[in-house]
């Protein structure tokens, strides 16, 4: 059995303004470490700005970081 404790200081993800897709949050990270790599399949969302016009849209996307280190 192992603990994760949140580091205030480091967060591994986050939300990237640049990146519409993923501007207003990254959460729920999921990490697998393999031999040579660590894959992270998060949840990322949207700022509803995005979607103008369409009502009440609300969009999220599975992504997958990948670090070698």
């Amino acid at each position: 059995m192992f603990s994760v404790h949140r580091d205030p200081n480091n967060p591994f993800i986050g939300p990237e303004s640049d990146t519409p897709w993923k501007a207003l949050a990254a959460f729920n990270p999921s990490p697998v470490r393999g031999k040579s790599r660590t894959q992270v399949l998060y949840r990322a969302a949207a700022e509803p700005a995005l979607f103008a016009g369409v009502g009440d849209l609300e969009l999220s996307t599975i992504a997958i970081g990948t670090s070698t280190d």
